[in-house]
This record gives C-alpha cells, sequence and structure tokens, in this order.
C-alpha cells in the first residue's frame, strides 16, 4: 500500500469518497448494527470514546480530510487531540486512523479492481515482509486467484486490526510469461483472517447499502437510516438543486426517518419522510429565509424535539423551541404507504399555541 500513513501521497478521491460514503455512528448504535449484521458494519463508522454523534461525525471529515491532502498520521493527531483531548486516546486515536486509512484505500480500489478484470483478471496478495507482519499473513503472500473468486470475499486486505497488506492486479500475459500459479478453488487449510475481519469490506459496504435502498431502509436500526439520509443527501451535489426547485416532476427524495410511536399516530407504513419536487419548489418560494446549508439541521431540530401535534388534517406538526422555533409539518398518503415532509419552516410560540388549541391541546 503507499505510504499514506506518513504522507508522501495523496489519496486518489475514490479512497475519500470510500470512507465518506459510510455512516457515521455513535458506538452504541454501531454495536447494535453488528448485533443485526456484523457484515453491516463495513457501511459504518465510529470511534470509542467520542460521547456523541457530533463527534463522532466530525472525526470522520476531519480524516477524510487528512487522507485527501496526504497529511501524516503525526501531522493528523496534532491537529485535533486538542479537541479530543480527554475523550479519546492517542492510542485509540492512531488505531482509528490506521484501520480506516487502510480499509477506506481497499475499498476505493476494490470497483476499479472489478471494472478492470478484463484486462487484469487476477489479484495478487502483497504481505509486507518485516517483522511486524502476522504469520497468518505473511502465509498468504504470493497467492494468485481471480478476482472473482471466493478466495477475496473472505481474504480481501485489510485481514485485521493494523493489517498493511495490499493486492496487486495480475493481466493474463504476465501470469504466463512468469509462470505465475493462479488457484481457484481455496484450500481448507488456508490460513483465516483474524476474528471479524473474515469478510470483503468493500463488498460488504456496498452490498449493504443497496439492500438497504431497495427495502426503502426498512428493517435497519432507526439512527442508522437517520444518519444514511442525512450523510447521502450531504454529500450528493445533486440535492442542493432538488431542495431549490429544481427536480424532476414527480421525483422524491427521503430527508428524514420517523420513530415507531409517530408512525402509529400517522398510520404508516414506513419510516421514510419524503420530499416532492413540488413541496421544495414551494418551500423555496415561501420560505427563502431557510438556506439551504441550514436545511438538515433544523429538520433534525424540529424532528428531534419529539414534540408534536397532530393537527385536525391529520399530519403531525413537529416543533421546536430552542432557540429559534422550527416547524416541521410530516403527513401520511391515505394509504399509509409513505410520508411526506409538507412544510418546514422557522415558527413561533404563538402559533404553536394556537395549533394546539385547534388541535384540542397539546
Amino acid at each position: 500500500m503507499p505510504d499514506l500513513i506518513k504522507g508522501k501521497m495523496k489519496t486518489p478521491p475514490e479512497v475519500v469518497e470510500a470512507l465518506l460514503g459510510r455512516v457515521p455512528l455513535s458506538v452504541g448504535d454501531f454495536e447494535r448494527l453488528a448485533e443485526m449484521d456484523y457484515r453491516a458494519t463495513a457501511a459504518a463508522f465510529t470511534a470509542s470514546g467520542l460521547p456523541n454523534l457530533s463527534l463522532v461525525a466530525r472525526l470522520q471529515r476531519d480524516l477524510a480530510e487528512s487522507i485527501a491532502q496526504g497529511e501524516s498520521l503525526g501531522s493528523f493527531k496534532a491537529r485535533v487531540k486538542g479537541r479530543l483531548r480527554e475523550k479519546m486516546s492517542e492510542a485509540a486515536l492512531e488505531l482509528t486512523y490506521r484501520v480506516n486509512v487502510h480499509s477506506a484505500y481497499m475499498g476505493g480500489r476494490w470497483e476499479g479492481i472489478k471494472s478492470a478484470a478484463e484486462d487484469f483478471p487476477y489479484l495478487r496478495y502483497d504481505a509486507l515482509d518485516d517483522g511486524r507482519t502476522r504469520p497468518e499473513h505473511k502465509a498468504l503472500d504470493g497467492l494468485i486467484y481471480p478476482v472473482g473468486s471466493e478466495f477475496w470475499q473472505s481474504h480481501y486486505p485489510p485481514n485485521g486490526f493494523r493489517c498493511r497488506c495490499n493486492v496487486s492486479q495480475v493481466s493474463a500475459g504476465e501470469a504466463e510469461r512468469k509462470g505465475l500459479t493462479v488457484s481457484t478453488t481455496p484450500p481448507a487449510s488456508l490460513p483465516q483472517p483474524d476474528a471479524g475481519w473474515n469478510t470483503n469490506q468493500a463488498e460488504d459496504q456496498l452490498g449493504f447499502l443497496q439492500r438497504i435502498e431497495a427495502q426503502r431502509l426498512e428493517g435497519v436500526p432507526l439512527d442508522f437510516a437517520r444518519n444514511y439520509i442525512l450523510n447521502k443527501n450531504r454529500r450528493d451535489p445533486s440535492f442542493n438543486g432538488f431542495a431549490r426547485g429544481g427536480g424532476i416532476r414527480g421525483e422524491m427524495r427521503p430527508v428524514a426517518v420517523l420513530p415507531p410511536a409517530a408512525q402509529e399516530v400517522l398510520g404508516s407504513q414506513s419510516q421514510l419522510v419524503c420530499l416532492s419536487t413540488d413541496t421544495a419548489k414551494k418551500q423555496a418560494i415561501s420560505h427563502p429565509e431557510l438556506p439551504l446549508r441550514s436545511y438538515f439541521s433544523a429538520l433534525g431540530k424540529a424532528l428531534d424535539s419529539g414534540a408534536y401535534i397532530k393537527d385536525q388534517d391529520g399530519s403531525l406538526v413537529y416543533f421546536s423551541s430552542k432557540g429559534k422555533t422550527m416547524v416541521a409539518v410530516v403527513k401520511a398518503t391515505k394509504s399509509g404507504k409513505r410520508l411526506f415532509l409538507k412544510s418546514l419552516r422557522y415558527g413561533s410560540e404563538e402559533e404553536i399555541a394556537r395549533i394546539a388549541r385547534r388541535a384540542g391541546g397539546l
């Protein structure tokens, strides 16, 4: 692997994308996700010792910025340790850096490896040969398997904490010229990765995200679904145009998730709250005072408050009175199959009181 740890090169953009594509989670939510499906944790990012999600997400962005610029590990630690003092030990911070740099680097390469399989149909396992290399990993050095082999579903690096193993692409011509042995079926005696690492994290991340997208995020932990939507929309440049009313007619995009209790009040079969093109256009015209950069924080502030009134039309009016009063109106379709955000705006305590009186009280 190129020496990203020492900051000797800039990281390819697909590596940064592999890191930022992971959903930031608190340690507790990460552990709950692992209980549901341990392979799903390849699609998440966390850091032990950090007490809240905002710090986890900030560390993820710091780490992505660091490896994008080719910053060394030492420089990274010096830059962030002041903010994280008494929350993460230096050893924990270094481990988080090393594990995520290597995982992101290998994850970012995987799609390119698969795309180039026609020209480079084989992969060779490359273990560093020094005093720190684990015997089990060293025993894998030089093994060559086709890109599509089951071997790479369990042995594609990294294969443990602080693993530094890599792979190199091999063409059919090179294999023939050098007389390289290409294996087909892994033997039963093959050394195994460290416990919990016998997966292809790149495949796991992509596969899990595609699967939950197809299932409309149903069945995944609430905070994972919420943070996945937030992470995806913030990173999607096309969302800016959509939220300003520039979407395709009939287009809908998930913007939030409702907890089960609120779904029950609305009689909804879905936890996803969608924003339609028509509503986005109306929002842009009617509430220009709400800048796009504040969209997600404003929506989160209203929904996360947990305070709502069921209005006469059957919608839920969420509100938060901390600082500026935020109001978010969510309504289910008659079939209960979909939830829509009908309005997001600054409000007032007087408006909330009027809605409460109209609905018969809080």
